[in-house]
């Protein structure tokens, strides 16, 4: 499965872009592992103070498949 991520406006700029089509992603976990690989280390610094919407509902550790 392919997904459209949309980026913030600094991670688009650390991205080079203001969305990825990421392909491979089976939960909400490994799209995040996916995006960090592609952005690189300012995905961290960001990602802290981001919230994940999957289909416009905020995604919880749960629905990550963290907890």
């Amino acid at each position: 499965m392919k997904v459209t991520v949309d980026l913030t406006w600094d991670l688009g700029k650390a991205a080079g872009a203001s969305s990825l089509e990421i392909a491979g992603a089976e939960t909400v976990a490994l799209l995040l592992d996916l995006v960090r690989a592609r952005v690189g280390p300012a995905f961290d610094l960001h990602v802290r103070f981001a919230a994940i919407a999957v289909n416009g509902v905020r995604a919880t550790t749960a629905t990550c498949g963290d907890g």
